[in-house]
């Protein structure tokens, strides 16, 4: 039997779906697609917190509007992170890491905050795990993520 018979490519898709470590990076993109995009879209509904209170007086201060405005861009930035991160895996996994470094340095100069930058400095370092095991799938494996 030749390799490409059907019944050998279950079998193959069957072990690749139940290997550790596709699971494991099957979880990270589906939590982070997850996070991102809720975290994004709160940024426009304030349903979990005013954002804005988060921001570091002087950014805020060297902004010439609203600082809710500015957030309105930090939700969409987060969405299209969210979707890089289901469509591109290993770009997607770097491109979050550099999010939630930016998000810690924000957060140091906001001063009062350092249980939630450590809980973010968690978050980078699991993405660039993440970015990592999606550089270490085959395309197709890494491809076939969340949205699969």
């Amino acid at each position: 039997m030749q390799a490409t018979h059907p019944s050998y490519a279950r079998v193959s898709r069957a072990r690749i779906h139940a290997s550790p470590l596709r699971s494991a990076h099957l979880l990270l993109q589906t939590a982070f697609v997850g996070i991102l995009g809720i975290a994004g879209l709160d940024k426009f509904f304030r349903l979990f917190t005013d954002w804005s209170t988060f921001l570091a007086p002087s950014l805020v201060e060297a902004l010439s509007f609203h600082p809710n405005y500015f957030m309105y861009a930090v939700g969409l930035l987060e969405i299209a992170t969210a979707l890089v991160v289901a469509f591109k895996p290993k770009l997607g996994g770097y491109l979050a890491a550099g999010w939630f470094f930016a998000i810690i340095v924000n957060l140091a100069v906001a001063g009062g905050y350092r249980d939630i930058a450590l809980r973010d400095a968690g978050l980078a370092l699991a993405a660039v795990a993440f970015a990592r095991m999606s550089a270490g799938l085959p395309s197709k494996q890494r491809e076939a993520g969340v949205l699969r």
